[in-house]
């Protein structure tokens, strides 16, 4: 009996998945991946803009 339930339940998982109810693992591996090269990239932008107004405060110190 058990082992039917087990079935059951299965095929209602498959069956959200092929209607995209359930996100598959794999494709929520892949969004967080992309989210982190985002933030990556997102975290070189404000080092970079850190070192951009680290120069304009040093020459106007100079100037």
């Amino acid at each position: 009996m058990q082992s039917i339930e087990n079935k059951a339940e299965t095929i209602k998982i498959a069956e959200y998945w092929l209607k995209g109810a359930i996100t598959p693992p794999s494709e929520v591996k892949g969004k967080l991946e992309q989210l982190r090269e985002v933030q990556n990239q997102i975290e070189l932008l404000q080092n970079q803009k850190l070192n951009i107004m680290a120069d304009i405060i040093q020459k106007a110190e100079e100037f």
